[in-house]
């Protein structure tokens, strides 16, 4: 991971990681005004393409988001959005990936089917399953 001047002046990042096949990869980016913005794109690129599991979840779904809306309905991706907003984000959202852990998922669940104070019954066990793990 470097940042260096180029000879025409503006700044340049390159740096190697692994793609999703375990290959090592170079990555190259020129023509950055300041040394901050190589060094911001270098960062996001590594957050993004999952070079790191040190990204939040909230940041993780943004990536998911991404990659999947373009192969789903519109009506699809507005099911699955809610379930992942309104049931996995409210816990997991400012978590690193690589910090949740079994029991955190088992305290999630727990909390999904217990009952609420607006509603007198949990939510069933079945309905919370099939929406957000598909």
């Amino acid at each position: 991971m470097s940042v260096k001047l180029a000879k025409n002046g503006t700044w340049l990042a390159q740096f190697r990681c692994k793609d999703k096949f375990g290959n090592e990869v170079h990555k190259c980016k020129r023509m950055f005004a300041t040394s901050e913005e190589a060094q911001a794109w270098e960062d996001e690129f590594i957050t993004s393409t999952g070079c790191t599991m040190e990204m939040t979840f909230g940041e993780f779904f943004k990536v998911y988001e991404a990659d999947l809306r373009p192969r789903l309905r519109e009506h699809t991706w507005r099911q699955k959005e809610y379930a992942i907003k309104s049931r996995v984000l409210p816990f997991f959202a400012n978590k690193k990936m690589d910090k949740i852990r079994t029991i955190d998922i088992v305290r999630w669940q727990n909390a999904l089917m217990a009952p609420t104070q607006t509603t007198a019954s949990p939510t069933a066990p079945r309905t919370c399953a099939r929406s957000t793990t598909s």
